[in-house]
């Protein structure tokens, strides 16, 4: 019942947090960088901003993108309709020109640190590059819907290298990217890996993957999808099963999973009986593996996320209660523990009526940003509620003492973006802007 109490509330809160936005037109935020110890960085303030990378940070001013440094100077001019983050290999960012106005929108190409062209623009959309290899959209795909691209991986060398045929301006390049020498990438419907030569290693017999970490990739096989032309497989689809390959193709943990994670530090989290459209109240079908495929914790969960670079993961309750015999506080839902990647619990000495909502580790390991839900009165759990956010070290102590509030941001999680994750000691947070009467 916790479970499903939960699912329901986070929908609604999601549902307001769209409305409050649209009803509230009038707010207006702005955005400044901001220290390790939550200090303004510059004097400076954007009407956007994104994540600090590769010793630039991408900010807005009147409606154009540029890039500032890491004091908050800007070095490239506010020129550009939209850009990516800077990547440390090659030292380039997707940047969609103003100035080339392509009838057909092929107007994403790549700049260097100081702003010089050095891909022309010739892409419906072009990401940022990981470990070498960006994602581009190119041709149009007439005979599907208006938002469908041919899609292809692009080397700093300028080598094109068939992805599969759906691209949108929302791809996320974190499921299919370059990892440990394998690209994830599909024909006719079906999907492996190729290098970065464009020849297959692993032949493309897979309904779908995952990018490779600690030398396995999860894939999934026997899924009831009748069309084959490399869709993204629709989320809600629970047919087939998810199993761990190799970078030889060899089949190393058994396809029996439901929902299958990412490795870190030798651990993945599975479900072998999880559903998309609801997981039944009192459900604890959760649990972790190791590289065998055994159980790492021997606990199982009704909820948990995947662990990270960090080496903590988010979980809910175990069944057998194991994780609560120390803890000093009470969960509100059954979503407010952390552990470490030897399965122990880790205590933030929370407050009563005081839960965990999210975790958002770093990319690279260091500070964490971690949002609280707080109930007014803490003996009721349908109280009016507030949430905040801090930031923690990767020992978790609390590393920067400084509250910050739930977001009004467009297009944001209810919560969770009122201040960005921390990047080589610089982040950004937003703040209303009393409009002058």
């Amino acid at each position: 019942m916790k479970y499903f109490l939960l699912i329901t509330i986070t929908a609604i809160l999601t549902t307001c947090s769209t409305l409050f936005e649209t009803e509230n037109s009038s707010r207006i935020f702005r955005f400044r960088l901001i220290n390790e110890k939550g200090i303004q960085i510059g004097e400076d303030t954007f009407e956007d901003v994104k994540a600090y990378s590769a010793g630039f940070i991408a900010v807005k001013q009147n409606g154009l993108w540029g890039f500032a440094d890491k004091n908050g100077i800007l070095k490239i001019p506010f020129q550009f309709k939209d850009v990516s983050n800077f990547s440390e290999d090659p030292p380039w960012a997707a940047a969609e020109f103003t100035t080339n106005e392509d009838p057909t929108n092929k107007n994403w190409g790549y700049i260097d640190t100081s702003g010089n062209i050095v891909v022309k623009p010739q892409f419906y959309f072009a990401s940022e590059f990981k470990n070498g290899v960006a994602q581009v959209a190119t041709e149009r795909l007439k005979y599907k819907l208006h938002h469908r691209y041919e899609k292809y991986f692009f080397t700093k060398e300028g080598k094109f290298i068939y992805h599969d045929g759906e691209y949108g301006v929302y791809s996320d390049i974190s499921t299919h990217h370059l990892s440990e020498g394998m690209l994830p990438s599909c024909q006719k419907g079906l999907w492996g890996f190729k290098n970065v030569k464009d020849e297959w290693i692993i032949p493309p017999t897979y309904d779908e993957v995952g990018s490779f970490s600690d030398g396995l990739a999860k894939a999934k096989k026997g899924s009831l999808v009748t069309e084959k032309d490399c869709i993204y497989i629709d989320p809600k689809d629970n047919s087939g099963y998810w199993g761990y390959i190799d970078t030889l193709g060899k089949e190393k943990i058994p396809f029996k999973f439901k929902r299958a994670g990412i490795f870190h530090h030798g651990i993945a989290l599975v479900n072998e009986n999880y559903s998309s459209t609801l997981t039944p109240a009192g459900s604890y079908s959760f649990y972790f593996i190791d590289k065998t495929g055994k159980n790492k914790f021997n606990l199982f969960f009704s909820t948990a996320s995947d662990f990270s670079v960090d080496g903590f993961a988010k979980v809910g309750l175990d069944k057998d209660r194991i994780l609560d015999s120390n803890r000093k506080t009470k969960r509100l839902f059954g979503n407010g523990s952390i552990i470490d990647h030897q399965g122990n619990p880790i205590d933030l000495s929370l407050e009563e009526g005081v839960d965990i909502f999210n975790i958002y580790p770093s990319e690279t390991g260091g500070i964490m940003r971690i949002t609280f839900i707080q109930l007014s009165d803490p003996r009721n759990e349908y109280s009016e509620k507030s949430y905040y956010t801090m930031y923690f070290n990767k020992n978790l102590t609390s590393y920067l003492n400084k509250k910050f509030p739930p977001t009004f941001r467009k297009f944001a999680g209810p919560v969770d973006e009122m201040s960005g994750d921390f990047q080589s000691g610089l982040t950004w947070e937003a703040f209303e802007v009393k409009p002058n009467r």
